[in-house]
């Protein structure tokens, strides 16, 4: 994919909601630790963005992101922990690396002057937050060019 330049979105979620029977039944332990490899993708200089394969399951970027940073399953064990990725490699794949991989970089995916002002407000700094606690962060705001179109407190 590297040599060909060939970008992927990654249904992260699956870890969760199905690693488990994958790692027991289908794939077995050594396979399924490499289910949805993040961490290969990354050091093989791919670009990617996770996904939640809605409606398959909820959209939830920040479970998406809590998913790619813990590699918890449902039965709260850790699959593949060599392919877990840091906080900031799974806010990029959400943002930056989305718009990369659409070819929408020149006025979306970061917050930078002739960009379009799209980005939330949170309850928690999700640098700072414990791993464990990224997918409860709540959405304050949200602003859509320049304006404010959700409001928590309202």
């Amino acid at each position: 994919m590297s040599e060909y330049n060939i970008t992927t979105s990654l249904f992260i979620n699956h870890v969760y909601y199905w690693g488990d029977p994958h790692r027991d039944i289908f794939l077995g332990p050594e396979s399924a630790k490499n289910l949805n490899p993040l961490a290969s993708v990354i050091n093989h200089d791919i670009l990617f963005t996770l996904h939640s394969d809605c409606p398959i399951t909820p959209i939830s970027p920040f479970f998406s992101i809590w998913t790619a940073v813990n590699r918890i399953t449902k039965d709260e064990e850790i699959l593949g922990e060599e392919q877990r990725i840091s906080v900031e490699e799974a806010l990029k794949s959400m943002t930056i690396y989305g718009a990369q991989l659409n070819s929408t970089e020149d006025f979306n995916g970061s917050i930078e002057e002739n960009k379009i002002a799209d980005f939330i407000i949170v309850d928690k700094n999700p640098w700072k937050a414990q791993p464990v606690d990224i997918k409860d962060i709540k959405i304050i705001k949200t602003i859509i060019g320049g304006e404010i179109v959700y409001d928590r407190n309202n």
